[in-house]
């Protein structure tokens, strides 16, 4: 997931605050939507809700192509490289991190217990257990495709990445809506080589974005979101859905990048997203197959926040002993 201040200055309309308050935001609609399949509410507001839960996904999906064409072009043939080998190994570090703290916080409050063998099979297919990781595994995929490209001398090509990871993020859509029948995940999946393409035509999306930028735009825009949303979580629209996914997605943008909001909760959030999206699928239905109350939601978000705190904790403490390893 993307997490620096790259992006032509602090005064572009995906500079740091704004990507950081994305982050925050994205994470924020998807656990309220998985939160949604266990609320006492009828499954039209469940619909609705639920599909903001892969917007969000869509947009963490953007800002990591946007943050990868950035980190590419500004690094050396050498340095590409070990940028995307240290993405793989960052984010299967994280997962491992997060497993371990699940499968040890669930059979110590008597939720879940899990064999030795469990958890090894669970670590080696890369599976939160009673949940997918469907998200992980794909953008695991892009960044592989990307290390890929770069070994093979195309780090320097960004039209070339483009067209590359737009076929692959095109094929994966196709593999999740025709094998898996998930239209959303699979749209999705396009929002890699969305945010790639943002980067590499940035100065023209900017342009527009700032020319628009007037308050009744933004207040079209929001029409015209809501209008695009509501039928498409209900897949009325089935053959138009990738390119209307693309357009909500463009539009939370747009509507996102003249706020300019900062706060504490946006200062820290975006650090551990990762950890906080692998935690909270892991704790959703041990903790809430009981039931929904005030103690189950309270207790699902403070122990969420909780260990996705302390997986940062670890996965910082891990990368200062490296550190200090490889300066000897």
């Amino acid at each position: 997931m993307l997490n620096n201040s790259e992006g032509k200055g602090q005064n572009g309309f995906l500079n740091k605050r704004n990507t950081d308050g994305l982050k925050a935001l994205a994470i924020i609609i998807i656990i309220i939507s998985h939160m949604a399949r266990y609320m006492p509410i009828s499954d039209l507001f469940k619909s609705l809700i639920g599909g903001g839960g892969s917007l969000g996904v869509g947009i963490f999906f953007f800002l990591s192509g946007y943050g990868n064409a950035c980190s590419l072009k500004r690094a050396s043939v050498v340095e590409r490289r070990k940028k995307c080998i240290y993405r793989v190994v960052k984010t299967i570090g994280v997962f491992a991190i997060c497993l371990t703290l699940l499968c040890v916080f669930l059979s110590l409050f008597g939720y879940r217990s899990y064999s030795i063998s469990e958890y090894f099979k669970h670590m080696f297919v890369l599976q939160i257990p009673e949940t997918t990781t469907w998200y992980l595994k794909v953008q695991l995929s892009y960044y592989i495709v990307l290390l890929a490209l770069c070994i093979l001398g195309l780090g320097d090509s960004p039209h070339i990445q483009l067209v590359i990871v737009t076929i692959f993020s095109a094929l994966e859509g196709f593999f999740f809506y025709a094998i898996k029948s998930s239209w959303w995940n699979g749209n999705t999946a396009l929002c890699f080589s969305l945010g790639m393409c943002v980067f590499t035509y940035y100065d023209t999306f900017r342009k527009y974005f700032i020319k628009f930028s007037a308050l009744y735009f933004r207040i079209i825009a929001m029409m015209v979101f809501i209008l695009l949303y509501i039928p498409t979580c209900f897949g009325k629209v089935a053959w138009l859905q990738p390119i209307i996914f693309i357009l909500l997605v463009l539009i939370v943008l747009f509507l996102w990048s003249g706020l300019g909001l900062q706060c504490v909760f946006f200062l820290y959030v975006p650090r551990i997203t990762l950890a906080l999206y692998l935690i909270h699928i892991g704790l959703l239905k041990p903790i809430f197959e009981n039931g929904w109350s005030i103690v189950t939601i309270f207790g699902f978000l403070g122990a969420s926040g909780m260990l996705s705190l302390v997986a940062l904790g670890i996965e910082t403490g891990v990368k200062k002993l490296f550190r200090q390893k490889g300066s000897k």
